[in-house]
């Protein structure tokens, strides 16, 4: 029964309807004064806004029951333009006429309980205004339900159906407030435009901190109850929406609309029905027009279009013939705006058009360029009648514009279609993929917002799928798979399927690139159903039959479609057996899920967090695998700020049978405004491209080794050859994830290019007639302009008006001017072009290319009756004018370029950014205003303001804010002259920069008035204008400069080229020696050299040695007198031994004191840090002979190794010697004191790591550690000592004798593990960077062993300091310069004028070499410069820079270091100066002043620590291969950044087992070129039974008695080589080789005294008779005792043998192509014993049997 009762209460709630009050009674007429208001400006006060109001009187009489008619009258249209509230708006008479004639006639709507239903307005009324009515209506749209407070209904309104909260507020009996609010980001059916977005995602996780637009409406109505009607007295609508392209916390663009419905009168009368035939024009929801205005551009006339077409085109093509103007972009925008509009008023006035200019080239190209941008179907027309008559580059170019900007429709498409199957089209096979991958793009747009593609759409994609299949041609189904990837709908999968392995039987005996496209043809349409995508791909993953490469772009699609975290999960217990047998796909899949783990991408946050778990399933070790192996790079940022970001992919796919990639990829995908795309993505495949580096057309099957090869082979126990490949290198571009174009070139079209090269010219028409117009000169002018973007969101706001967001821009480039081309000797006509190789080419020419794009953004109300809002424009121009004669001598290796210089002044670059307020009306377009959005004028710094106290208001500002009350109250506006109204200020930056000798100056001006004032963030710096200009002018009053000339030349004849010295040579006849004595006179060298036989005297060097220990007394005692001494643990042999150690260390000399000028040496030592001036010899100039240096050292660290790690409170990095400079007027210090002492702490710090470190446990470490640190962290300097009395020599003695009594005691020794324990516990900023054992790049020379004196005590004479350092020798006395440059200003007094670049390098010495001097060739000035450049050892190397008076005046010292930072493996970069130039030190101070902000924004810690005062260091530390740490040292504080994550990881050098891998020891400068060879050669050796194969694998395997095992053979069936191995029966210990190849079967074996001997074809071939060649391509010879075999054309590189081991080494092209016991060289080490058959073996000793050739000589 309870039952019963609850099921019919239940039914009685269902069936009561709610009931909603009557608003508007049917026997009534209402007259209501409506007044709307809209203004769009930023979201800040005291900036210009724009907008307009609508007013006007509206009445409404019932007409049915639920019908009512509408009557507008008195209507008022405003506009407004200023400084919000205090200018007025001016009345807009015209246009109001215009609204008032269109609105007059009567309406009528249906309405019932608060509900407006269909609309009925004359059939001549516009959309425009029919949608202003809508507006209107929209007030009275209102829900009143009394039976609740609060409740939300899901209103029809004009944005769609939205979610409605209501709350009702009873002021008395009869008089309430209805409240009601909406969300319009909620709604659902929303009315909206995208145009130009059908290629953008949306980025809904990039949104979830901060959206870009947000709107929100609320009304509020005044009710009255009265005799059980409810009567609207007041409703107030309100509407905002801001939009930022930033943060919006930071401000945004706002546009905001008022509305206001007043009641004026009411009547109890009815309507007749309107005598206007009225038709439906639908319900509340707005309806957009006609989009005829697809660029927001300026309002103009229909009636004139034509007019101004050709008004446009004549601008276009008389303003820009010689450079391009700045308007240039936006008239081409406007062209292209006019002609859209003439399409749809007059479709067929396009062609005819285009016919009336096509006798006239400049207007044709213009006019065809702009109709190609209309993107309508009247573009697609025309373009199908131009194609026939353009050539096959232009006719492709103009279909890829065309379709690619074609408005997606029914229309467009069907005509795209026609293009397609033109004949023409048809026939050139570009023009085809061209015109087909355009359709599919067609399409993808045209379905993407659609739930189904339609299947007529698809049938020209399908059919052509079907056809190239029949016909089996792998190009064309290539074609098929892309278009459909395109289209990217998922009722074309199916087609797709079919050529994927797994799924088709068929597609295995594919070629790969066709099974790759396929897998990539899933991308796109896995937008609309990614799980069942998902599971394809899986599929695709799993199936160990398909190749390699195709697993690989199945896993970079899986995971471009964001799996979840189960996928996610899959993939990787998928991959984790897939390590064992294809390292290949698991170093690809690791290193991809790696880098998503260190995504910042909010659209990759899922999949971040889905990664992270994957990869703790896979083993880390495969992140270590070296770059043999595919790897994935990713490299992302996204800043909050801006809310925009940007990622960077590569993708390296590598095979096993390449020596180079098979595959790079290259994207970028950009995250803006919430949107997000792959901008830009580049792919390059070289499939089989190493079959081109072998000589072409080589027929190995003609050779009779290859028979023998195969009837061997038949032996081997299924034995399969591998797969073979055609060369292929194609190119793909894609642009917003759409595939526009690709390119391919087999080894055939190879082979033709470069017969081009080769052949005469006579045979290639077209390179023989350019080359003969260029003979006689080539006038004319290459003008291209593209639209780089045309972006539109349109959305309805409350008025009825449509809201529109936008961004347009266009680009034009131009090349105009004149070419000539001379041939000395005349090139003939049977000659190829490698002739101008051999010739002298003279060029004249005289060019301009110049450069123009225009960008404009907009927010606000756009109709074509009125604009108004916000737009930002940006104008960007450069014309950089020519003028040159060239001469290009390539034998002579010689280029020489002459030019005039311009005599007026001349704009290089302009840049401009302004944002404006608009406003704009049909009637009245004259005065349009167009205002900057920022006030002009400028205020008082805000420092110079005063306060002020304002007591009333002006009569003035009272009334202007009684004419705006409508909008804001008087009590919330701001008054005239308040600060929020002020205008902002101006700044402006100018510099300029004389080039005296080349008679120019070079300034950059930057103005900027924006509104950072207002509130200082991204968004209002953008805000307002900003203005950069680069500009050359000449200087009037130097004298004038005829031309300028350039002149190269590079190699022997470069020597020649010195002018200095050519004047010389022209005067007089000198010696070589006088000759290099000149021109280190003209260097400014030879001073530098004025003491080098003093430097390097042996009486000098032996006295040095045995004034160590003296000096080591001095030490002490010096170290004593300051309280900074240090025990010592060395004895005398141990100083020697330092001493050694430290006197090949490379260092910069100073000047040494002329003769008879006596050094003087300090006697003492002072503290660290101290500043020494330097006196240079009394010939030099007074600026020449000072110099500000800084040194800085600390305590003794050669005994204890504690004691610097405790100095590293002031100088963490550097361990320096016993010794400190002193501060000494009248001495010479070392200039280079504070390098000196930092690189001879290095060397002593690095003699031995493990007694360093056994030193820190030692009890005599305590004190020196004390010393140490208090010396080390004063920089002051210390007062100077005297000399101690000669008896302190038997202390010195005593403690030399103490120490070595205490070494011969057994001393506690440190563990690896305690070691890096006390590393762990100190700071990342206070360890100390130690450099390996010092190992040249090459065995040293003579010169680089006759080094000069230690530098460990760095005493402050700077004889000493000289001899510490020892000196670059000049090339130049030795070698001619390889390079020789000059730059000359030609002048009318012929009197010579600029610099001269002078380079020498010497590469194959000890230590490679790189000297360069740049001099003024006038001879007049001292100013000179160079540049030294050395390679230390193979972990150091040093760049020296001077410059200034003779070339001494300023100096800066680069060294870069690899070594040990505490246990990491580490790059430091010293940056030492001894005197900067004034401006320099200022540029540096200033940027100094922004360092610490600016390493806080990025993350760093900052220490304060006193560094050495003319130092930077920069030190480079792994932690581990995927972190970094940078420790940053600079004079004032360290900056540390630790664990930086690495986009991929640092791995040593190439080990196959991961047990092997290891950090990297950075050994860069010494390792550097053997690189690429280690990975591109394979190596396999054979020792006894020891045998290592191709990748690294080392195995055991003893040969079964006289059997032959295949030691290496081509495995293809080209059959190259075969290479056997067996016991030797003459010596058990010795193996026997036999080679086959061509026509040659050589055995190398070893005699019964172990000799090894040869047979060619059974021919003993005798020691004496070496080196011997059988033929051209094969050569056996003798090296160290061993035969060496050569025959690199059949892939044999060299074969090494002694008789006990023998090493192969196969070309390069020949990776992955080789079998037998050395292994395929595939980098699979996890498979390396496979089998003949493919299978692999259980164990070595197996797969070594089965490499096992069954003969009759073979006994087991």
């Amino acid at each position: 029964m309870r039952g019963i009762i609850l099921a019919l209460l239940l039914a009685l709630a269902g069936s009561e309807k709610t009931q909603y009050e009557q608003v508007l009674n049917p026997s009534k007429t209402y007259v209501y004064k409506y007044e709307g208001v809209v203004l769009t400006g930023l979201s800040a006060t005291g900036l210009n806004k724009a907008g307009f109001k609508v007013n006007f009187d509206i009445e409404i009489s019932g007409f049915a029951p639920k019908t009512f008619i509408g009557k507008v009258l008195k209507v008022e249209i405003k506009e407004y333009h200023g400084l919000w509230p205090l200018d007025s708006f001016t009345q807009c008479s015209k246009l109001t006429q215009i609204i008032a004639e269109e609105i007059k006639h009567p309406f009528k709507f249906e309405y019932y309980e608060g509900r407006v239903g269909e609309l009925f307005v004359a059939e001549d009324v516009s959309r425009t205004v029919v949608n202003l009515l809508r507006g209107t209506l929209n007030m009275l749209q209102v829900y009143i339900r009394k039976s609740e407070n609060v409740y939300e209904v899901n209103e029809e309104c004009l944005s769609g159906r939205c979610p409605t909260r209501y709350l009702i507020q009873e002021e008395d009996k009869n008089n309430y407030v209805v409240i009601k609010s909406r969300d319009i980001e909620r709604c659902e059916d929303r009315p909206e435009r995208r145009i130009g977005m059908a290629l953008l995602e949306p980025c809904r996780l990039c949104q979830a901190k901060s959206k870009h637009l947000r709107g929100m409406y609320t009304v509020t109505y005044k009710a009255k109850q009265k005799d059980k009607e409810v009567i609207i007295e007041e409703a107030k609508g309100k509407q905002i929406i801001q939009y930022s392209p930033f943060y919006e916390l930071y401000g945004s663009g706002i546009t905001e609309m008022r509305q206001i419905l007043t009641l004026k009168e009411m009547k109890s009368s009815k309507v007749n029905e309107p005598r206007v035939q009225l038709e439906s024009r639908g319900g509340l929801k707005y309806r957009f027009g006609p989009e005829d205005h697809q660029m927001p551009l300026y309002l103009f006339k229909p009636k004139n279009v034509e007019s101004q077409i050709a008004e446009t085109l004549q601008l276009l093509v008389q303003n820009n013939q010689q450079e391009i103007q700045e308007a240039a972009p936006g008239r081409f925008l406007n062209l292209t705006h006019y002609l859209r509009h003439l399409s749809q008023e007059k479709p067929d006035s396009i062609h005819a058009l285009y016919k009336q200019y096509y006798d006239r080239p400049l207007y044709r190209k213009i006019l065809t360029q702009s109709i190609l941008y209309m993107g309508s179907a009247e573009s697609l027309k025309v373009l199908r009648r131009i194609i026939p008559n353009q050539s096959i580059p232009q006719a492709a170019m103009s279909i890829l514009l065309a379709m690619q900007h074609a408005r997606a429709s029914e229309a467009t498409l069907q005509i795209a279609a026609e293009i397609v199957k033109e004949s023409r089209v048809q026939e050139v096979h570009m023009l085809r993929k061209v015109a087909i991958l355009s359709y599919s793009s067609i399409v993808y747009r045209y379905c993407s917002p659609r739930e189904q593609c339609p299947e007529s759409v698809l049938q020209v994609l399908l059919e052509f799928v079907e056809e190239a299949t029949k016909k089996g041609h792998h190009e064309e189904i290539r074609l098929a798979l892309k278009a459909l990837g395109n289209a990217g709908q998922l009722s074309t999968l199916k087609s797709v399927l079919k050529f994927l392995p797994g799924f088709s039987p068929n597609a295995y005996q594919l070629p790969v690139r066709v099974k790759v496209d396929a897998v990539v043809a899933l991308r796109n349409m896995a937008k609309d159903d990614p799980k069942r995508i998902q599971e394809i791909l899986l599929r695709v993953l799993m199936d160990r039959r398909a190749h390699t490469e195709v697993r690989m772009m199945a896993v970079k699609v899986f995971l471009e479609t964001r799996p979840p975290a189960a996928m996610m999960t899959l993939l990787a217990l998928v991959i984790q057996k897939e390590a064992k047998v294809n390292l290949q796909l698991a170093s690809f899949t690791y290193s991809y899920i790696k880098s998503l783990t260190k995504t910042t991408s909010p659209q990759f946050y899922e999949l971040n967090a889905a990664s992270r778990v994957a990869i703790k399933l896979l083993n880390p070790m495969l992140d270590k695998l070296s770059m043999r192996y595919s790897k994935v790079i990713k490299l992302d940022t996204f800043n909050y700020p801006l809310m925009t970001g940007a990622t960077l992919s590569i993708y390296i796919l590598n095979s096993p049978a390449s020596p180079i990639p098979v595959a790079f990829i290259f994207k970028v995908r950009g995250y803006i405004s919430g949107a997000a795309t792959d901008i830009f993505e580049f792919t390059i495949r070289t499939e089989g491209l190493q079959e081109v580096l072998r000589k072409e057309n080589i027929p190995f099957n003609q050779y009779s080794m290859q028979k023998n090869i195969v009837k061997i082979l038949r032996s081997l126990s299924g034995f399969k050859y591998l797969p073979s490949e055609v060369p292929l290198v194609s190119a793909n571009v894609k642009v917003l994830g759409q595939e526009m174009f690709y390119k391919e070139a087999t080894k055939e079209v190879i082979q033709v290019v470069i017969k081009l090269l080769t052949e005469p010219t006579s045979h290639h028409s077209e390179i023989n007639k350019f080359i003969e117009r260029l003979s006689v000169g080539l006038v004319g002018q290459l003008m291209q302009t593209a639209v780089l973007a045309e972006v539109r969101y349109i959305i309805p706001t409350c008025m009825g008006l449509p809201l529109q967001l936008s961004l347009t821009s266009a680009a034009t480039i131009s090349l105009a001017g004149t070419a000539e081309m001379k041939v000395n000797p005349e090139p003939l006509r049977d000659v190829g072009l490698s002739q101008f190789l051999q010739s002298t080419i003279h060029l004249r020419s005289e060019v301009i290319p110049s450069f123009a794009m225009h960008a404009m953004a907009s927010m606000g109300i756009s109709t074509p009756f009125i604009q108004s809002g916000v737009e930002f424009h940006s104008n960007v121009r450069a014309a950089i004018p020519a003028k040159f004669n060239a001469k290009i001598d390539v034998k002579e290796k010689t280029i020489r370029v002459e030019t005039e210089p311009s005599q007026e002044e001349r704009v290089l670059m302009f840049g401009r950014t302004q944002m404006y307020t608009v406003s704009r009306n049909m009637e009245n377009l004259e005065a349009a205003r167009k205002t900057p959005i920022v006030p002009r004028g400028a205020v008082k710094n805000i420092l110079e303001k005063h306060f002020e106290k304002s007591d009333k208001d002006s009569e003035e500002e009272t009334n202007i804010l009684d004419e705006h009350s409508e909008i804001v109250d008087r009590k919330y506006a701001y008054p005239r002259g308040s600060d929020s109204a002020e205008y902002l200020p101006t700044s402006y930056l100018r510099f300029c920069n004389r080039i005296s000798k080349l008679n120019y100056v070079i300034c950059g001006q930057h103005k900027v008035r924006n509104a950072v004032g207002i509130r200082h963030t991204r968004f209002f710096q953008l805000v307002g204008e900003h203005e950069a200009k680069l500009i050359v002018k000449p200087i009037k009053k130097e004298l004038a400069i005829q031309k300028l000339r350039m002149e190269v030349t590079i190699g022997s004849k470069a020597a020649s080229k010195i002018i200095a010295l050519s004047d010389l040579e022209e005067k007089e006849h000198l010696e070589e020696s006088e000759v290099h004595r000149r021109l280190r006179t003209i260097l400014g060298i030879d001073k530098q050299y004025k003491g080098k036989n003093q430097t390097l005297n042996v009486k000098k060097y032996k006295a040095k040695v045995d004034a160590v220990p003296q000096n080591k007394k001095r030490q002490q005692e010096s170290s004593s007198s300051s309280s900074s001494s240090s025990s010592s643990s060395s004895s005398e042999e141990e100083v020697d031994v330092r001493f050694k150690e430290t006197k090949d260390k490379k260092h910069v000399q100073k000047d040494r004191p002329q003769k008879g000028q006596k050094a003087q040496s300090s006697s003492s030592s002072s503290s660290s840090d101290s500043d020494s001036n330097s006196s240079s010899d009394s010939s030099s100039d007074s600026s020449d002979s000072s110099s500000d240096s800084s040194s800085d050292s600390s305590s003794d660290s050669s005994s204890s190794n504690d004691s610097s790690d405790s100095s590293s409170d002031s100088n963490s990095d550097s361990d320096s010697s016993s010794g400190s400079s002193s501060d000494s007027g009248s001495s010479d210090s070392s200039s280079d004191s504070s390098e000196d002492s930092d690189d001879s702490s290095d060397s002593s710090s690095d003699s031995s790591d493990d007694s360093s470190d056994s030193s820190d446990s030692s009890d005599s470490s305590d004190s020196s550690s004390d010393s140490s640190s208090d010396s080390s962290s004063d920089s002051r300097p210390r007062p100077q000592q005297k000399d101690k009395k000669p008896q302190k020599d038997k202390k010195l003695k005593k403690e030399i004798k103490e120490q070595k009594e205490k070494k011969q005691k057994p001393q506690k020794v440190s563990s690896p593990k305690d070691k890096l324990k006390r590393y762990k516990e100190r700071e990342i900023f206070d360890l100390h960077f130690r450099r390996p054992v010092d190992k040249s790049v090459r065995p040293k020379s003579a010169d680089d062993r006759s080094s000069s004196s230690s530098s460990s005590s760095s005493s402050s004479s700077s004889d000493e300091s000289d001899r510490s350092h020892p000196r670059v020798k000049f090339l130049g006395e030795r070698k001619s310069p390889f390079l020789v440059a000059t730059l000359q200003a030609i002048r009318v007094d012929s009197k010579k004028q600029g610099y001269q670049l002078i380079a020498y390098e010497d590469y194959f010495s000890s230590k490679p070499k790189l000297q360069a001097y740049i001099v003024d060739i006038s001879g007049e000035s001292r100013w000179r410069a160079s540049l030294n450049a050395e390679i230390e050892s193979g972990h150091e190397a040093e760049v020296e820079l001077k410059w200034g008076e003779n070339g001494r005046q300023y100096k800066i010292v680069a060294t870069i270091e690899t070594g040990r930072y505490g246990v990491q493996p580490a790059l430091r970069l010293k940056l030492t100066w001894q005197r900067l130039p004034s401006v320099v030190k200022s540029i540096t101070e200033a940027i100094g002043m922004y360092i610490p902000g600016a390493a806080f924004l990025l993350g760093f810690y900052e220490v304060k620590q006193r560094n050495p005062s003319n130092q930077l260091r920069l030190i480079l530390s792994l932690s581990d291969p995927r972190h970094m740490n940078i420790i940053l040292k600079s004079p004032r504080e360290t900056l540390f950044y630790e664990a930086l994550n690495l986009p991929a990881p640092f791995t040593s050098a190439y080990h196959p087992r991961t047990a092997d891998i290891q950090v990297p020891t950075w050994n860069i400068f010494a390792d550097a070129h053997n690189i690429l060879a280690d990975r591109l050669k394979g190596r396999c050796s054979l020792s006894n039974n020891m045998i290592k194969t191709f990748n690294d694998v080392n195995y055991n395997y003893t040969m079964l008695g006289a059997c032959n095992h295949v030691l290496a053979q081509d495995c293809t069936e080209e059959n190259k080589f075969l290479i056997t191995a067996k016991n030797s029966l003459e010596n058990t210990e010795h193996k026997d080789i036999n080679i086959k190849m061509g026509d040659f079967d050589i055995t190398l074996h070893s005699s019964t005294s172990g000799e090894p001997m040869m047979t060619v074809n059974n021919i003993a071939i005798s020691k004496d008779k070496l080196p011997y060649a059988p033929s051209q391509d094969v050569l056996i010879e003798e090296r160290d005792g061993k035969l060496v075999l050569s025959g690199a054309m059949f892939g044999v590189e060299e074969l090494s043998y002694d008789g006990k081991s023998s090493e192969l080494r196969t070309a390069l092209w020949m990776k992955g192509k080789t079998c037998g016991i050395c292994g395929y060289h595939d980098d699979e080490t996890m498979q390396e014993f496979r089998k003949p058959d493919g299978s692999v073996a259980e164990s070595e000793e197996s797969f070594g049997k089965a490499w096992i050739l069954s003969d009759e000589e073979c006994s087991l």
